[in-house]
């Protein structure tokens, strides 16, 4: 769980994470993980002080949106590699 605040700016996300471990050979390591959850994103823009008091900025706004990320790694004690992919 994720709260942040700055400014007029908020972020709150929740995820639900799951890795699985995998022995290759006696040194060598698999592992597979997937993060799943949501995140909400919003602007508080009536704390503006605008120009134009009808812009559209001036309105509060919230966004809320599922995130999935997945990741592989592969590792030993001489080596690692790995590829992730955020926010899918």
């Amino acid at each position: 769980i994720l709260y942040d605040k700055i400014w007029i700016f908020g972020l709150a996300e929740a995820n639900l994470s799951y890795a699985y471990h995998l022995l290759i050979a006696p040194n060598i390591k698999f592992s597979a993980g997937v993060s799943a959850g949501i995140s909400q994103y919003s602007i508080r823009g009536g704390d503006l002080r605008l120009a134009n008091p009808m812009d559209n900025l001036a309105n509060n706004m919230v966004i809320t949106k599922p995130t999935v990320t997945v990741g592989l790694w592969l590792y030993a004690t001489r080596f690692y590699a790995g590829v992730s992919v955020a926010q899918l």
